[in-house]
């Protein structure tokens, strides 16, 4: 940024980091400023959207989201983002009204509509494949989801970004064992891959094995000694 202010795409890299360490001010204030460089530029936008959506604010991600699918519309990361917070949307709204079941179910669709465009635009792109799944999932039942994640896995079974979506939709759904094995197989890949450490301990946490799901925290946050969620299931 130093260097060239008028690149873009630093700031929203950098805001990117700051949301996911939970420093949701410091990456407002470098959206604005690069906005004062380029008041329409959709990865801006986009970055916005990306900053609600980790303050579980889906009402202003979707807001956001939408602006920057408007700005371009050939964006597979917009889509994504927007079939994450739909989702999320949806799952928070309790169809008790008609004006409020006619929200879930617009919602749903967006949800539906958004995950399939982005697996259109780039049927390669892990993380529009796992929006994919998710959806599935949470259209049609967790079944169909895990026969979708399966079939990725025996696509691309080198990609263990699969084997951790299909672990999480298990231990989502309380399928804890089963979880725990694919966690396990990840781990024997990537000893020290972080997301399935912590997901392997919260199983472990679930099914009573609290001494070896305390010691699987901890080596967690060996690995990352910043990150507090380790310290915080400790």
């Amino acid at each position: 940024i130093r260097a060239n202010p008028r690149l873009i795409s630093a700031y929203v890299v950098q805001a990117d980091y700051l949301s996911q360490r939970y420093d949701f001010q410091a990456a407002f204030s470098l959206l604005t400023r690069a906005q004062q460089q380029s008041p329409q530029n959709f990865e801006i936008m986009r970055g916005l959207a990306w900053l609600e959506y980790r303050k579980n604010n889906m009402i202003g991600a979707i807001q956001f989201g939408e602006r920057a699918k408007t700005l371009f519309e050939g964006d597979v990361d917009t889509y994504v983002l927007l079939s994450k917070a739909y989702r999320h949307r949806a799952a928070s709204i309790l169809p008790e009204t008609q004006k409020l079941a006619k929200e879930k179910e617009e919602a749903l669709r967006n949800m539906r509509s958004y995950a399939t465009r982005a697996v259109e635009l780039d049927a390669t792109n892990t993380e529009a494949q796992l929006v994919y799944a998710q959806m599935l999932a949470a259209q049609h039942g967790v079944d169909t989801g895990v026969q979708y994640f399966n079939e990725l896995i025996r696509k691309f079974s080198y990609t263990l970004d699969y084997r951790l979506g299909l672990a999480a939709l298990l231990q989502q759904e309380e399928r804890y064992l089963q979880a725990l094995e694919i966690y396990e197989q990840v781990l024997g890949v990537d000893r020290k891959n972080k997301k399935a450490m912590l997901g392997m301990g919260v199983c472990l946490r679930a099914l009573g094995r609290n001494d070896l799901a305390l010691k699987t925290f901890l080596e967690t946050a060996i690995l990352d000694p910043s990150d507090a969620e380790a310290f915080y299931y400790s």
